[in-house]
């Protein structure tokens, strides 16, 4: 009996051990305890994904991941896991080269974390939109710990991270190109975050750098919709002149050309053009174009020219913009700013969501506080939208300028003043009072519409004066924003010039997402002609079926000018406008050139006196169809000699140059022409008028 039961107990031991051994082998991976041996890194993050935002708990799911880079939206990371109010936590060993400061950045929506051998390294866990958090830390080579917790507590859902060497050697300077010109497309390296870093997800071979992909992803499944960012580079061998380059994008871009940076607008925009100085180049040349999306359409065009054989003279490089050190933020322990500040600290930004704790727990009060944030960052010229998002109160000074005034208490809701900026370090100031409950203070900015260039002046001596049309516009305005189907009403214009700003142009039309297109015709006198169009979005300009301005895009506002010679009589005008969002404006206006009144000459001729004096002097000027045009009936003179002198007569130095403006003169007597000069298409002699002097026809007076 005995014997039987030890003979159990062995059994049962035996059991126990053949049970743990299977639990530890098939135990998930995520409980690794100890790095990989060797040099290489986890093949893979250990993820485990939770249904509450606070980690709590069992996971619902644990399974392999290749990258932390994901855009959920308003969707799941799984079927098991909820859309919103979820988290999750990802771990792996990873092996760093050797020892030196490495960059991490994680970027999120909503709360993450970021954890190097349990040392936490980043901490963005509250609420927020997707931001991207950056820290550098000095690691030694070998194995690391490094784990990443994300939650999100509702809506969009995305999370990326990654990491680069800052010490890292930069890549090796491409070969120079063979003599030859050569073109082999651009390495296009794509990256899941806006600041180029880390390993690229996507390295491709690209013919041209002429993309618009909409909403959509340059590659779906490896590069997102929104937050990426695109280096390509090329090498090639120019023929010796000047060049100038050109990249029009949403949103922002960076142009290098030799490793200097000639084009530089990194910022979130709608589509823009954007033209650098011409410059001189010559053989090997090396091009790299950054660019990045942030939100919305996603489109960069870039391309360059060569203007000629001699060398441009090259700008002076502007002066850089000073340091931007951040915020001075000064936090006190009452309402009113009032008495000493108890903490004065430096804040990169302001983007503060305190919920109902404190900016600094145990020193400033977490209800009963006030802030006071000073500043003077660098702003290229234009019009900027100011955006302060508080609860509960908020002033904001621009350029010491009181543009939000606040002060209240309420929920969290947002205050925007735009003001003209010209450019430069432009102070800020900020204050803020929390009262009671939450606490939130945030402050952005985007540049609303660029200033608008100078039209071209005048040619010397000469004036542009502006053309009112006789007539009324007819404009159709269309409740689309391609000028489809029936028009929702039709009227006429006595001018095309609005600014109905976030309005509509009148019934049937939204304040968005509109187009319209106005038809005229009317006579003008023949010359030099300037048109001139200020839109924010597009707009197309025909002039006699001729497409003369095509800026059919969305824009900020900007000014586009044509000129062109007309001649006299009659000329159709066509105008076609969209707006997409936002500011709707449009303007046209013609301007005709005027020649200076100084711009005149003398003629001196003969008439031979008659009995009955029929005899007299024709003048006739070109118009733009160089076609000869009577300035009036005959000129005759009563000098007994013959001798006659006309004064005063017009020369379009503007059209002809100093030389003067070449006159058909013709001498009648009785009837009929008898001596003529100036008609060169027949064969007669070359005559002008020149400014500021007499002027003598080749046959004189009898003596």
């Amino acid at each position: 009996m005995l014997t039987e039961h030890f003979t159990t107990a062995r059994r049962r031991v035996a059991w126990a051990a053949l049970i743990l051994l299977m639990s530890l082998w098939l135990a998930p991976t995520a409980a690794r305890a100890q790095a990989p041996e060797g040099r290489g890194s986890d093949p893979a993050w250990q993820a485990s994904y939770w249904t509450n935002p606070t980690l709590a708990g069992d996971p619902i799911l644990t399974r392999d991941e290749a990258n932390i880079a994901y855009n959920w939206g308003s969707g799941s990371p799984a079927p098991q896991v909820p859309a919103d109010r979820f988290s999750a936590r990802w771990s792996r060993y990873i092996y760093f080269d050797r020892e030196s400061v490495y960059r991490f950045a994680l970027a999120s929506d909503d709360g993450a974390r970021l954890f190097i051998d349990g040392q936490m390294v980043i901490d963005a866990w509250y609420d927020h939109t997707y931001k991207t958090f950056i820290a550098d830390k000095r690691l030694a080579a070998g194995h690391h710990l490094v784990q990443v917790e994300y939650y999100d507590n509702a809506g969009a859902a995305r999370v990326d991270f990654s990491w680069q060497d800052t010490a890292a050697p930069p890549p090796p300077t491409p070969a120079p190109p063979p003599p030859t010109p050569v073109n082999d497309g651009w390495r296009g390296e794509y990256f899941n975050n806006r600041d180029l870093l880390g390993a690229a997800v996507l390295v491709r071979t690209d013919p041209a750098i002429d993309f618009n992909w909409g909403r959509g992803s340059p590659q779906p499944g490896r590069v997102n919709s929104d937050i990426f960012s695109v280096r390509w580079t090329q090498a090639v061998n120019l023929a010796p002149g000047s060049y100038q380059f050109r990249i029009g994008v949403d949103d922002g871009a960076r142009v290098y050309v030799n490793n200097r940076r000639i084009i530089d607008q990194w910022r979130v925009q709608g589509f823009t053009s954007f033209t650098a100085e011409p410059i001189y180049l010559a053989g090997p040349v090396t091009i790299k174009v950054e660019y990045f999306e942030d939100q919305g359409d996603a489109a960069v065009q870039f391309s360059y020219v060569r203007l000629g054989d001699q060398p441009t003279a090259t700008p002076t490089a502007p002066p850089p913009p000073p340091v931007d050190q951040g915020w001075r933020g000064e936090y006190f322990n009452n309402v009113d700013l009032a008495g000493g500040a108890v903490l004065v600290r430096t804040d990169p930004a302001i983007d503060f969501d305190w919920g109902g704790g404190s900016p600094a727990p145990g020193v400033v009060n977490a209800d009963d506080f006030s802030v006071r944030w000073t500043r003077a960052p660098y702003f290229t010229p234009g019009v900027y939208r100011f955006t302060a998002r508080v609860d509960d109160g908020v002033r904001l000074w621009v350029n010491n300028r009181l543009v939000i005034d606040q002060w209240r208490q309420g929920p969290a809701t947002d205050f925007s003043a735009e003001v003209s900026l010209p450019g430069g370090a432009v102070p800020l100031r900020m204050e803020y009072v929390e009262f009671r409950d939450r606490a939130v203070a945030q402050l952005s900015w985007v540049l609303v519409s660029a200033p608008t260039p100078a039209p071209p002046p005048a040619p010397e001596g000469g004036k542009w004066e502006t053309v009112r049309p006789p007539s009324k516009w007819r404009g159709e305005y269309f409740n689309n924003p391609d000028l489809a189907g029936w028009p929702a009403f039709v009227r006429d214009d006595s001018a095309i010039d609005f600014n109905w700003g976030a309005g509509s142009p009148g019934g049937g039309i939204g304040p968005d997402f509109f187009s319209v297109r106005w038809v005229n015709a009317f006579r003008l006198d023949g010359g030099k002609y300037r048109f001139t169009v200020e839109v924010d979005d597009g707009a197309r300009l025909w002039i006699n079926d001729r497409l003369v301005i095509d800026e059919w895009r969305e824009q900020a506002l900007r000014r586009f000018t044509q000129e062109m010679e007309l001649g006299a009589g009659n000329h159709t005008f066509r105008l076609e406008y969209v707006e997409y969002t936002g500011t709707a404006r449009v303007r046209l206006k013609i301007e005709r050139f005027t020649p200076p009144a100084a711009a005149i000459g003398n003629l001196i001729t003969c008439v031979p006196p008659q009995p009955q004096n029929y005899a007299w002097i024709k003048l006739y000027r070109l118009d733009l169809n160089g076609r000869w045009v009577s300035m009036g009936r005959g000129i005759g003179s009563i000098n007994p000699t013959g001798y006659l002198k006309i004064d005063g007569l017009p020369v379009d130095v503007g059209r002809f140059g100093a030389e003067g403006e070449p006159y058909k003169i013709e001498q009648w007597i009785d009837s009929r022409v008898v001596q003529s000069t100036g008609d060169f298409y027949r064969g007669e002699p070359m005559f002008r008028l020149r400014p500021g002097v007499d002027n003598f026809t080749p046959w004189q007076c009898a003596r």
